[in-house]
């Protein structure tokens, strides 16, 4: 299962850099008098990375295991939940893409919100029908609920705000536990930022006051408030027995960048491309009973 995950996990958070990328480049594509038809665009990329995606994963994973009925597992109980907002955060993050896409080809606003925003958890768990039918695996009902948390937020938000006044980022930054167990949480820091959920962070980030429709002319509209969850220490998928793995709660800020006007177009993409990550600042983090103030967090 950690090799399909890795491989997994790398695959899609390249596919969002991408989709980011590509989805700030659209103009570009159609500039000038090119005629394209933009439907017949999209509907051909969706379907051929999603195909070629799950083929690869197929073939190249799966194939070496026995093939079995359809059968499901529960793993809700391993890293502490951190594997399922993995989950949330790239079935959400993938969901703005979809939705900015069947935007810029020209679907209304309600299909883009719901086919665009499905994007991410139909393909997440087509992965999940792979693994279920795996001897070896078997499909997650927390993956499943958990891809499905990540359309969630971001349909029902499109639906009732018409923007995203909660965004779902991502932080990393190296764990020292890592050397006990580097088989298993990465044998080098490539691996380690999809194996090491010891180094992962996920993050709620909001504009409190545009959030509650508090009008003030004090208004900061890029400084958002950042809700943060980890968990350490845990250097197996099931920490059930391990008196020193422990859950971590944060309190930090973050900064909206698509609300910071940046006169460089060039540095304008980049930022637009690493949106979902969510900045180094000052940081309270609640665990064990104890209360730290961290000066800079990743």
């Amino acid at each position: 299962m950690l090799r399909v995950k890795f491989f997994r996990h790398a695959i899609i958070i390249l596919a969002i850099l991408i989709a980011n990328s590509c989805s700030s480049s659209n103009d570009f594509l159609l500039k000038d008098k090119l005629e394209v038809n933009k439907k017949l665009f999209l509907k051909t990329t969706y379907s051929l990375s999603y195909a070629s995606s799950l083929y690869f994963l197929d073939k190249l994973w799966y194939s070496d295991y026995p093939r079995s009925n359809f059968h499901f597992i529960n793993d809700n109980k391993n890293w502490m939940y951190m594997d399922k907002f993995g989950h949330a955060f790239t079935s959400y993050q993938l969901g703005i893409y979809g939705y900015n896409s069947f935007k810029w080809a020209g679907y209304d606003e309600m299909t883009s919100i719901l086919y665009g925003g499905l994007s991410g958890s139909i393909f997440l768990s087509a992965v999940e029908i792979l693994d279920g039918f795996s001897s070896h695996w078997g499909a997650s009902c927390g993956d499943f609920f958990a891809n499905s948390a990540g359309s969630i937020l971001f349909i029902g938000q499109q639906l009732i705000f018409d923007t995203q006044k909660i965004n779902l980022k991502f932080s990393y930054f190296p764990s020292k536990i890592r050397v006990e167990n580097k088989r298993l949480l990465g044998n080098n820091e490539i691996e380690a930022i999809f194996k090491d959920y010891n180094a992962q962070k996920y993050w709620l980030t909001f504009n409190l006051q545009e959030l509650l429709n508090i009008t003030s002319n004090n208004k900061i509209e890029w400084l958002n408030i950042a809700i943060g969850y980890g968990a350490n220490n845990m250097i197996q998928a099931n920490n059930s027995n391990n008196s020193t793995a422990y859950r971590q709660y944060f309190l930090s800020l973050d900064v909206d960048f698509s609300k910071v006007y940046i006169e460089n177009k060039l540095l304008e993409k980049i930022v637009k491309i690493l949106s979902f990550v969510k900045i180094p600042a000052p940081t309270f983090e609640f665990s064990k009973n104890n209360v730290i103030f961290h000066k800079i967090y990743f």
